[in-house]
């Protein structure tokens, strides 16, 4: 019964078959491999100052932990 729908519904143009690819997916990091690489570059530099303003800079004796 099941089979017998599908092929109504192919007849009528309900089911349409999907475009052939001629080249493989990309993934997403693949895709976008020098916008992730320059992201994190940018994100390990805001940690380091945020580390250096935030923890380090409280602790130096000589300022009494403020930004000269």
């Amino acid at each position: 019964m099941y089979r017998i729908i599908l092929s109504l519904l192919s007849f009528f143009g309900g089911h349409k078959s999907s475009p052939v690819r001629l080249y493989p997916k990309q993934s997403f990091r693949e895709k976008y491999e020098a916008e992730l690489i320059l992201g994190a570059g940018a994100m390990v530099i805001i940690l380091l100052f945020l580390f250096a303003f935030l923890v380090v800079g409280p602790m130096d004796p000589y300022t009494n932990g403020g930004l000269v």
